[in-house]
């Protein structure tokens, strides 16, 4: 059995401080969109009530009424094309894009590669770089609001019964980042490529 370790609460203290950063806390009261893209986690799967309880609710309560965080999580999805439930393919990959009417998200938050590490998918993981890249400039330009502010965060650890594909896939040393697991390596060497925000589990 496969399990996924999730720790909320550290993860809205990573994602809340680089947010407000990139925009303060009032940004002269015009509201900040967020979109949240991802799977089960980002959805909210587990949880009794994902609309209350889901990371993108409690960010959106923690940050306030300036900002409207939308969450796009999709159950089960994949980053990769080729996988068995691709992000891709669904539609709310394009309501991330374009909140409503022509309103475009100012910030992009992605978590996406739980799924992705499946056996079944990870055959296909010499794909998951570029279309990473796919996914992130599907964003950068789009034509309501092309240049968001782009934050890519670790998908959470898999258990010890599973193998975690990136340990394999990073070829940087994971010393290199203070001491973080190979796939936070993996993940702030992707960041640090594309020139995006990273969020540290």
């Amino acid at each position: 059995m496969r399990t996924i370790k999730v720790n909320p609460g550290n993860l809205l203290r990573r994602l809340c401080f680089p947010v407000v950063l990139l925009f303060g806390i009032n940004f002269c009261n015009a509201q900040i969109y967020i979109s949240c893209v991802g799977d089960s986690i980002t959805y909210g799967a587990g949880v009794s009530n994902p609309s209350v309880d889901g990371y993108p609710a409690r960010l959106q309560k923690l940050l306030g009424t300036n900002y409207v965080v939308r969450n796009w999580g999709v159950s089960g999805t994949t980053l990769l094309k080729q996988g068995d439930s691709p992000y891709w393919n669904t539609s709310y990959y394009q309501l991330s894009h374009v909140i409503y009417g022509t309103v475009a998200p100012n910030i992009v938050i992605i978590m996406l590669g739980s799924n992705d590490s499946k056996p079944q998918n990870w055959v296909y993981g010499t794909n998951y770089v570029p279309n990473y890249l796919g996914l992130i400039a599907s964003y950068v330009t789009n034509k309501y609001l092309p240049n968001p502010r782009i934050l890519i965060c670790t998908p959470p650890p898999i258990g010890v019964t599973s193998v975690d594909p990136f340990q394999t896939a990073v070829t940087e040393d994971a010393t290199c980042f203070g001491g973080w697991s190979v796939s936070t390596a993996y993940f702030a060497s992707l960041a640090k490529t594309v020139g995006v925000h990273f969020v540290r589990p």
